[in-house]
């Protein structure tokens, strides 16, 4: 039992590193110019896995991740408007 725990664990554990590293990469990637936002994000929230047990759970990951990316972004336009930022 300890044994699936701490596989559990790890895999979850390389779930949020991997989730992590990919809203910092589309970030880079709108903060460059070189993605769409909006594409990007119709793009993910049309991902489907039919017939997988999964797929429920794959897609209301992928619109987390959506929501996160639209927050980081939020969060950059605000500190670009900031008094302190243009001065």
């Amino acid at each position: 039992m300890a044994d699936q725990n701490d596989r559990l664990l790890m895999v979850e554990g390389q779930i949020h590193a991997l989730t992590r590293a990919w809203l910092c990469l589309a970030a880079q990637m709108e903060i460059r110019g070189e993605v769409e936002p909006e594409k990007l994000e119709a793009s993910l929230l049309g991902a489907r896995w039919p017939q997988a047990d999964f797929d429920l759970a794959a897609q209301q990951t992928m619109a987390h991740l959506v929501c996160q990316l639209g927050a980081a972004r939020a969060s950059r336009q605000l500190r670009c408007q900031s008094p302190a930022h243009q001065a």
